[in-house]
């Protein structure tokens, strides 16, 4: 089944990289690679910093991540351009890594950089030699300025992505939405997985295990050699964007029974090459008016300093957190604003991008300029750590009960679910053991943290989603039958507008907190539901991926409203994935044998 090979890629890099960052953070400090503040620094550097920690705080962070997306890339049959594209950038990293241990001059590491692009596009013949503007207005570069143009595209995302890394999970998060969008451009104009499975889900898949430990308060950076190599597979994704690029297909793929990718038949219009330039317009746009600024000073461009899109928030007034949540949010919706042209062909939206693209600028300068004494009159005691929204106290004896009743509908639409699931396949038994897996060694084993609360009612609600939808279940009464899915849908539909009533009429109760990783992990079933109708009808992943969302916000209330329920919750979980695990992997079922005469 090609799209649970892909989940089961995706978690088995975030457990990858999630147990052995320990050891990596371990290493880092022995090392004695190890970022330290302004205050420890001289003061000559303090001036130009644009360090905000107050702590040492190891760096290099992203060697766990390069080390787990390699070694699991080794394990498949790579087209040569795509081995190219890995060897690549392990030099690129090297290259960081190196600059983490002992601080590299600037031009060096720029005409580092220019060299190992330049080999790797040219090896691999990645160039874009004609850009289109709208489907009808097109830029023909030819060879030699296509390849010029290429490695500025690749040169712009690494160093634009390693100089938005200046708060706690910032450059991770603002990468995984440019990935995700990104790859949808790719999956839509390709009508093929094979680069999303090569590339996208790895890469995603590591940053969520890694900012488990680099969000606010971060236990470890990201560091250059991290920032530099997720810029540089970010600037080549843009690349075979621009080019249709498509890779030949995993082993894995050829397996599928469940899916003909064949069958689909892909767009006639381009990709407008703003769509693929949005995906990463924040740190791009960021990075151009702070050297800009510096010139128009008369200042070193490639010396740091704290003019930065979220230095500018944090001097306003807002929280470390809050700055990237808001972030997060505009890197993605600004991502969704570039690829409206292509879901919604239909509207020709071409110009949308172009106008948002030039407002933009405007925009970040605003926030440049804000006198932060007219917004908050004590912007440092800003300490709000997450987003909430609030309820009202009420102890109403009606809303009581609801809120007794809506707990009991949620645990009862994930209590049937091992009803629905009928005899999945062997694939999706071993991915069931896996997610079970992780459950029980959270429950037994592991602190509670808001991260792994979150990464597991994520994953475990999507993938119950999953069994439910893999097989149409029928019960007949009295030689009439019926279908359970739809009744279930009705369900499931009753705990959407319960949840929603109980948030509303109890304004204020409680609170509903959505983090920076809640933000992350639900723009993927965000995205899914965009997706073209073959793709998504053959899986049903835009009802997994809706019920996705109505469930996930569900179970937060209610664990938010009573933090007690989430250990019922779990093993709630449990019980409803072992029976499923059974049937899939040893067959178990239940036989009702002939009434004897």
């Amino acid at each position: 089944m090609l799209i649970l090979s892909i989940f089961v890629l995706f978690l088995f890099t975030i457990s990858a990289v999630t147990l052995s960052m320990p050891a990596v953070i371990s290493l880092t400090k022995n090392l004695g690679i190890i970022d330290m503040p302004d205050f420890c620094q001289t003061t000559q550097e303090n001036k130009s910093s644009r360090k905000v920690h107050s702590e040492p705080i190891p760096r290099s962070g992203g060697l766990s991540v390069v080390l787990v997306v390699l070694t699991i890339m080794m394990l498949h049959t790579l087209p040569r351009e795509l081995d190219i594209i890995y060897f690549s950038s392990l030099l690129i990293f090297l290259l960081g890594f190196l600059d983490d241990c002992n601080s590299l001059s600037a031009k060096l590491r720029l005409l580092f950089q220019l060299v190992v692009t330049v080999v790797a596009l040219y090896s691999s013949d990645l160039v874009v030699d004609t850009l289109f503007l709208t489907p009808e207005l097109k830029i023909y570069l030819g060879s030699y300025w296509g390849f010029v143009f290429s490695s500025f595209v690749v040169i712009g995302a690494i160093n634009a992505t390693n100089l938005i890394d200046g708060l706690d999970g910032l450059a991770g998060g603002i990468v995984f939405c440019s990935i995700l969008t990104l790859s949808y451009i790719n999956i839509v104009q390709t009508n093929n997985l094979s680069l999303v499975y090569h590339i996208s889900i790895p890469i995603l898949g590591s940053l969520i295990g890694f900012l488990r430990f680099n969000m606010h308060p971060a236990k470890i950076f990201l560091g250059d050699g991290g920032s530099t190599w997720l810029g540089f597979m970010v600037g080549i994704l843009m690349v075979m964007c621009l080019i249709n690029f498509s890779p030949s297909e995993p082993i894995v793929f050829s397996k599928s029974i469940n899916m003909d990718l064949n069958l689909f038949q892909p767009p006639k219009n381009p990709i407008p090459f703003i769509s693929v330039i949005m995906c990463l317009a924040l740190p791009i746009l960021d990075t151009s008016t702070v050297i800009m600024r510096r010139l128009l000073n008369k200042k070193n461009p490639l010396k740091p300093d704290k003019n930065h899109l979220h230095h500018q928030l944090l001097r306003i007034g807002l929280s470390h957190q809050k700055s990237v949540a808001l972030l997060y949010f505009l890197a993605f919706f600004i991502g969704l604003i570039g690829i409206f042209p292509i879901v919604f062909a239909s509207y020709k939206l071409w110009a949308l991008p172009w106008v948002v693209t030039a407002i933009l600028p405007y925009g970040l300068y605003r926030i440049s300029v804000l006198n932060p004494n007219n917004l908050s009159p004590h912007p440092e005691k800003a300490k709000t750590p997450k987003y909430r929204v609030t309820v009202r106290k009420n102890k109403n004896f009606i809303l009581r009960n609801w809120e007794t009743i809506n707990k009991y509908i949620i645990f009862s639409v994930i209590g049937v679910a091992h009803v629905f699931a009928s005899t999945p396949s062997l694939e999706l038994g071993y991915a069931e053991l896996m997610v079970l897996s992780f459950v029980l060694i959270n429950q037994f084993y592991v602190k509670r943290t808001d991260f792994f609360q979150t990464l597991l009612t994520t994953l475990a609600t999507a993938f119950l989603l999953m069994i439910i939808n893999y097989n149409q279940v029928i019960i007949e009464i009295f030689s009439t039958k019926y279908r359970l899915h739809s009744y279930y849908n009705y369900y499931c539909y009753l705990l959407f507008f319960s949840s929603l009533g109980l948030l509303f009429f109890s304004f204020k109760r409680r609170h509903l907190e959505i983090t920076p990783t809640c933000f992350l992990l639900l723009t993927i079933p965000f995205i899914v539901t965009m997706l073209p109708l073959p793709w998504s009808e053959t899986s049903r992943l835009q009802t997994i991926s809706l019920w996705t969302f109505i469930l996930f916000f569900s179970l937060r209330a209610l664990c938010q409203m009573k933090k007690i329920l989430y250990k019922k919750l779990m093993n709630l979980i449990i019980l409803a994935l072992v029976p499923v695990v059974l049937t899939s992997l040893y067959r178990m079922k239940i036989i009702y044998p002939d009434t004897l005469p």
